[in-house]
């Protein structure tokens, strides 16, 4: 398992050149201590099905590229079955059959999710 961010980052950007994944590790250091955020994310809106638009904030090429090696990573990692929402291809239907019978369902939609967290 990995335990520090140097092993992440040795495992994630590979060996090769160690100034170059110094200063990897270095922003992510930055990152994870909410710095170095402002040029990371763009904002984006995009259309409702049934009207309106949702804002979304799209990442940096290279900070997607890091979301896609921690969704890696977690991947290896195990998951309830119940857990299905992220899923390629996992419908709502999918979603919510694990859920049946069950005494109470809480559906919910929370508005601006993402902009309220702070790091």
């Amino acid at each position: 398992m990995l335990h520090t961010l140097e092993a992440f980052c040795a495992w994630h950007y590979g060996g090769g050149d160690p100034l170059r994944l110094a200063r990897r590790t270095r922003w992510l250091m930055r990152l994870a201590r909410g710095r170095r955020l402002e040029g990371e994310y763009r904002p984006q809106e995009i259309p409702k099905r049934k009207g309106g638009t949702r804002k979304l904030l799209v990442p940096s090429h290279r900070l997607a590229h890091l979301q896609r090696g921690i969704l890696r990573l977690l991947e290896a990692g195990e998951v309830s079955a119940a857990a299905t929402a992220y899923e390629p291809g996992c419908s709502l239907r999918q979603n919510a059959l694990p859920h049946r019978g069950a005494r109470l369902l809480v559906r919910l939609d929370l508005a601006d999710f993402f902009g309220s967290i702070s790091f």
